[in-house]
């Protein structure tokens, strides 16, 4: 028993639409006309592998900043059940519910750290885990995660890397400019002699 496979065609993943004739009746599956490109006739459909699922956690204790352009500043951390048991340690139940999750921006391009916080704390849900920050061009920041306790405290969880926005617009070097000048020139002696 031998079959011709060049004739061979796998059943196609689609359902063939349902095609009939003036009486009302089915007509000839060869005469059923799917919407097909000469490039994929014949190919299989395609199976992606996305592999496991990222988890939402990692069960560490972190925060990092990115800069996203020189006004904005993205920042994303996450904390452990055991950092945020440790930040109330002492603390009696009342502290605790009043108590608001807080991001510290610092500006250090001040002379000392005290002096760089730039504006007052914002709070958050604790349950967030990332924020962005309207921040100023050409500056170095640092942001700091805590709590402040309902009698002012601050208790700092995490500190992030240190981050610097470029500044806004273009800049021209004055050596660059230098050169194309040169080029310039040149090129305008170059043609005169012709």
């Amino acid at each position: 028993m031998t079959e011709n496979l060049s004739s061979f065609q796998p059943a196609s993943p689609f359902p063939t639409p349902s095609v009939r004739d003036g009486a009302g009746g089915p007509t000839k599956q060869s005469e059923v006309t799917q919407p097909t490109s000469a490039k994929y006739e014949g190919t299989l459909p395609v199976y992606l592998e996305y592999g496991a699922e990222l988890p939402p956690r990692y069960g560490l204790n972190f925060i990092r900043a990115m800069v996203r352009d020189p006004e904005c500043i993205f920042v994303y951390w996450e904390l452990t059940r055991d950092k945020i048991i440790e930040a109330f340690v002492g603390a009696n139940e009342k502290a605790v519910k009043e108590a608001k999750w807080v991001l510290r921006v610092h500006n250090l391009t001040q002379v000392t750290w005290a002096d760089t916080l730039i504006r007052p704390p914002f709070a958050f849900d604790h349950r967030d885990s990332n924020w962005y920050l309207s921040v100023l061009p050409d500056t170095e920041y640092c942001i700091e995660l805590g709590v402040i306790l309902p009698d002012g405290r601050f208790i700092s969880l995490l500190r992030s890397n240190t981050v610097r926005t470029p500044r806004r617009g273009f800049a021209i070097s004055q050596a660059q400019e230098e050169i194309w000048l040169g080029s310039y020139i040149f090129y305008q002696g170059a043609s005169r002699k012709r």
